[in-house]
């Protein structure tokens, strides 16, 4: 569903977010919001009315779309884009799921078919000065980089038997199987801006990702709490849970001028959880 927002204060560049219902979306568009119009999409229509809702009450907020919808479907990716219009110089997308939130499946869908369906109908929009900015994950680095077979596969992430060909390479019967999609969609993500960062340049545009490690939002409680990653919090030297506001200064970083050499590249939040993995020192329950 597509809303259209008319606030009579524009703006010189359009942001679109994805996921911000989401704690590090809502942080990237609280972020963005003092140099850019908002577009904002969400799969949570209630979650993504109360963001906008908490947006507003900021002063020169403006935001000129909203779409509620799930990322999967390409239909909801191309209504975003047109809500964002010509304008638009920024695309945070910070929707995805983890293995509390759906299946191996699920997780496939959202974090990979669904970044590359995004990316493709992205390309044609770039304009000089576009600014792209993914979310990967510290994940990515707790697992073995993907065999020859599985590179094999992510070469072609729309084929129609893609989801099916990830899922017999990951044993989808196995335990454990939710988690090791998740870490490997997000090494996609991170390859995958690696890729794409040639083509982008070609067009006056900048693609880059982050990895955040365990965040204070609905997703990481759950992941800690719920799931298997419960050692990674003691675990990181930082000492602390990381915040959205991390993530999107990061992002704020990324998008500004200040960042203009930076380009096909992952910066890592993690508070130093993944350099301790760098350097052999060992995590989880046996490692004391």
């Amino acid at each position: 569903m597509l809303r259209m927002f008319e606030n009579g204060f524009p703006k010189p560049k359009t942001a679109l977010v994805t996921g911000a219902a989401g704690g590090m979306g809502r942080a990237c568009a609280r972020m963005l919001a003092p140099n850019c119009a908002l577009a904002l999409t969400d799969s949570n229509e209630d979650g993504l009315a109360r963001a906008i809702d908490i947006l507003r009450d900021d002063e020169n907020v403006e935001i000129v779309s909203s779409v509620t919808g799930d990322i999967r479907d390409r239909n909801v990716i191309d209504q975003a884009f047109e809500g964002a219009g010509v304008d638009m110089r920024v695309v945070i997308h910070t929707a995805g799921v983890a293995s509390v939130q759906a299946d191996w499946r699920g997780i496939i869908e959202t974090n990979l078919v669904a970044t590359a369906k995004l990316l493709d109908a992205l390309m044609p929009r770039l304009r000089p000065g576009s600014v792209v900015v993914l979310i990967a994950s510290s994940g990515r680095f707790m697992v073995k980089r993907p065999s020859k077979e599985m590179l094999a596969v992510m070469e072609d992430p729309l084929a129609e038997d893609f989801v099916d060909r990830m899922g017999a390479l990951l044993d989808h019967d196995s335990p454990g199987v939710g988690d090791m999609a998740y870490c490997y969609t997000k090494w996609w993500v991170a390859r995958e801006v690696q890729r794409r960062a040639a083509e982008f340049a070609r067009k006056g545009a900048r693609i880059m990702s982050i990895s955040p490690g365990v965040i204070w939002t609905d997703m990481g409680r759950r992941s800690m709490f719920e799931g298997q990653a419960g050692f990674m919090l003691e675990e990181t030297p930082a000492g602390r849970w990381g915040r959205p506001a991390d993530i999107a200064a990061t992002a704020e970083f990324i998008v500004s001028d200040k960042a203009s050499y930076l380009s096909g590249s992952d910066i890592l939040v993690d508070g130093g959880v993944i350099a301790r993995v760098l350097s052999g020192e060992a995590l989880g329950p046996a490692a004391g």
